[in-house]
């Protein structure tokens, strides 16, 4: 899936990136063992995927760092405490509100 990830983000194949993409964020939250919590997501996550991907364009580079962002969470699963991963999450999720606000609010 990570692999998945960076090859379609080097190639800016947006179709592979955002079904690896999303493959990667069902498999979080099925292994978080929340039946209810999985199936709200799918209803709230799945529909703002599609969206997200008919309304914004980034720059191949933010894809290779989403991917890299990504390959970086896979690892700390393993090896990293709660607090630290914690950490990890509130980092990537910063970032990508960061990139949010310039891609959505810039004047070009």
């Amino acid at each position: 899936m990570i692999k998945g990830m960076e090859q379609s983000a080097a190639e800016l194949d947006l179709d592979q990136f955002y079904q690896c993409d999303l493959e990667f964020h069902r498999k979080l939250w099925t292994m978080s063992g929340n039946s209810y919590l999985a199936d709200v997501l799918e209803r709230v996550v799945v529909p703002l995927f599609a969206f997200f991907v008919m309304k914004t364009k980034r720059e191949r580079q933010s894809y290779i760092d989403s991917a890299a962002m990504h390959g970086q969470i896979v690892e700390a699963l393993s090896t990293k405490s709660a607090a630290e991963l914690r950490q990890i999450m509130r980092d990537s999720l910063h970032g990508w509100k960061d990139d949010m606000l310039k891609l959505l609010f810039s004047d070009s």
